[in-house]
């Protein structure tokens, strides 16, 4: 994994303009809007310390799992709050559904780093246990 590119990646321009058009909903309330900017923005500036605070590349590679899995959960529980806001009242949660968009562009730009086996392996432990507890 190359820390380097993936730290750039997320301090590019255009890591901002893609969180910007995932989040900027028309009719959503800009407070919210401008929060969750803050919350991927604090996210991502947790992953960046991370990877610089370790030349190893073994490091780096469980760095970018960990925050995989760590964004993948919260992006399937924030979905699934949303889901179910829209199934019992018509609406979405708006906080919900702005921080979905936005950790799915963390999501995207830390799985295009990360070693393709390790995402392999996370996507198919993720799925295996959401699978068995909605069996239960």
């Amino acid at each position: 994994m190359n820390a380097s590119s993936l730290i750039e990646q997320l301090n590019a321009a255009t890591f901002d303009e893609r969180v910007n058009g995932a989040i900027e909903v028309e009719g959503f309330d800009s407070g919210a809007i401008s929060e969750t900017r803050q919350w991927v923005n604090s996210l991502r500036d947790k992953v960046v310390h991370d990877l610089q605070s370790t030349d190893e590349e073994e490091e780096h590679r469980s760095i970018a799992a960990s925050y995989f899995i760590d964004f993948k959960t919260q992006w399937m529980g924030l979905n699934t709050k949303m889901n179910y806001a829209m199934f019992r009242t018509g609406q979405p949660d708006q906080p919900s559904m702005l921080r979905g968009s936005g950790i799915s562009v963390l999501i995207d730009v830390v799985e295009q780093h990360a070693d393709p086996e390790d995402v392999d392996t996370i996507v198919t432990f993720i799925s295996d246990r959401v699978d068995r507890a909605k069996a239960a």
